[in-house]
């Protein structure tokens, strides 16, 4: 071959090598795009791969939490959709405090089943799992001062009932959830208090406590046990402001408003003042003490065969004359008199201890 031809060739060879290039990379690319819209137009014809995920069953499973889920119960590997929502899978309340419960492996494999029917699922591990929840001892200080919240008043100066309660004693140690807990009282309701038997509060009173976790659901019952606590109730009544003697004809700087303790069931308190000034004691009243509505007596103005003035006024003419009681009378009280010269009766009303008049 002459050096012309052999340049010649050469340049065919590689003098057009650039274009060749590019012709050559875009039909690569064509050949590319190609077989990408025929791998998608295989990929959609082609049957889909099932889900699949293993879980690991534990074999004893202790909780701090109110609820129990799944992912605590078990690890999962696999799919990563099936194992997030796996794990958040709710099973319910927590065991009450010292107590447990067991879930078998094939009861959480029917509900896997059943979130995901499609998918290929396999259970490993413990068939039988024990879940218990945490706890801590429930401390004395804490339940009184829940009982103190519940029964005694938030204001005191406002209230006719004051219930101090003194002393909380739990029958048996118990265990609660570890947490905020809420304390209900369900045989003595706020307003149990504001009725008449609340002086039976007073004593020893055995209260059922139902505790439960600050975060329970609505209506999610709670743990119940049984506690004694030592109650004193006071309620305000007119008391004795100092000693008092038998026949003191009361004024009302002999009363004061004060507490006292709510221990006698069938007293009789006054409700007014009314009920007991300008009465008299029937027996010795100690300085503090209750003035009952049955510790006092209407005083006697006229005694039964006391002669007394009878006064009759008509159109400013005053008369009077002197009648004979016949019966012990009261301010206001009336009783029958008769003329002693006549021996004619009337019918008269006390005004002091010595004047009448007639009663219409």
């Amino acid at each position: 071959m002459s050096w012309l031809r052999q340049w010649a060739c050469i340049g065919l060879l590689v003098v057009p090598w650039p274009a060749l290039a590019v012709d050559s990379l875009q039909a690569y690319a064509d050949e590319d795009d190609m077989d990408e819209d025929g791998l998608g137009a295989d990929l959609e014809m082609a049957p889909q791969v099932a889900l699949a995920a293993a879980f690991t069953m534990k074999g004893s499973v202790e909780t701090p939490q109110q609820r129990v889920y799944l992912g605590d119960l078990a690890s999962c590997s696999g799919s990563p959709r099936i194992c997030a929502e796996a794990y958040a899978i709710d099973l319910g309340a927590s065991p009450e405090p010292g107590h447990s419960t067991v879930w078998h492996s094939d009861k959480l494999a029917a509900l896997l089943a059943k979130e995901w029917p499609g998918a290929l699922l396999k259970l490993h591990g413990a068939k039988l799992i024990k879940v218990s929840s945490t706890s801590v001892l429930l401390d004395e200080g804490r339940l009184l001062a829940a009982v103190k919240s519940h029964f005694e008043p938030t204001d005191p100066a406002e209230a006719t009932v004051q219930v101090q309660v003194e002393h909380v004693a739990m029958l048996a140690p118990v265990k609660v959830h570890a947490g905020e807990l809420l304390f209900d009282f369900p045989e003595w309701p706020e307003e149990r208090l504001n009725q008449p038997g609340h002086r039976a509060v007073s004593g020893t009173q055995r209260l059922t406590v139902i505790c439960r976790a600050k975060t329970a659901a609505p209506g999610e019952g709670g743990q119940s046990f049984v506690v004694n606590a030592q109650f004193r109730v006071k309620e305000r009544h007119w008391i004795a402001a100092r000693p008092l003697a038998k026949g003191t004809l009361l004024q009302a700087s002999d009363l004061s408003y004060d507490w006292v303790p709510a221990e006698r069931k069938a007293a009789h308190y006054a409700d007014t003042t009314e009920q007991l000034v300008a009465h008299r004691l029937r027996h010795d009243i100690a300085a503090q003490a209750p003035v009952l509505a049955t510790d006092v007596e209407t005083p006697r103005l006229l005694k039964r065969g006391q002669m007394a003035t009878l006064q009759l006024q008509n159109r400013g003419l005053n008369v009077s004359s002197q009648v004979r009681i016949l019966a012990d009378a009261s301010a206001g009280q009336q009783v029958e008199a008769v003329y002693p010269s006549t021996k004619k009766k009337l019918r008269v009303r006390a005004l002091d201890s010595h004047t009448v008049q007639l009663a219409f």
